[in-house]
């Protein structure tokens, strides 16, 4: 069961991005419809992220990242499905763990792009488009940051 899983912080890597993927590229979508105030935090989170860009610690580019997805799930208005996205973030710590190297400056680059395009989709109330963007974002970190050997 999922309390069993955060208890323990266990859960692969492939599991956790295959719930990701379907969870917020939900939430995008559901944001830009919903469209509210979070879309300036979000441009300001996303901006947070521009600066760990030259990070060494894995720990705090992660941090970061999460913190966009946070906002992008309250942005749903939905409390379940910013619960459910933010059960999955100690369990993609937990999963991270054996992957202590820092993501480098290049592809933390194109996370940010990624951001900002996500964000102007919600700014615009292009619901398709957040989607679209949401799944290839995660697309992108299953294959090129976190290492899975093909994407799910």
């Amino acid at each position: 069961d999922l309390d069993g899983l955060l208890q323990l912080k266990q859960a692969s890597l492939a599991d956790i991005s295959e719930a990701r993927r379907l969870n917020e590229a939900a939430s995008a979508e559901l944001a830009a419809i919903r469209r509210t105030e979070e879309v300036h935090l979000l441009q300001q989170t996303a901006k947070t992220t521009l600066g760990v860009t030259s990070s060494k610690d894995r720990r705090l580019q992660l941090t970061v990242n999460g913190s966009f997805h946070e906002v992008l799930a309250k942005a749903t208005h939905n409390p379940v499905l910013f619960t459910t996205t933010m059960s999955l973030f100690p369990l993609l710590e937990g999963a991270l763990a054996e992957q202590p190297t820092p993501v480098p400056k290049e592809k933390q680059q194109h996370l940010y792009e990624d951001h900002c395009q996500l964000v102007e989709a919600i700014r615009v109330h292009d619901p398709d488009q957040a989607k679209q963007i949401t799944q290839r974002h995660l697309i992108y970190l299953e294959s090129e940051v976190y290492d899975l050997s093909t994407p799910l």
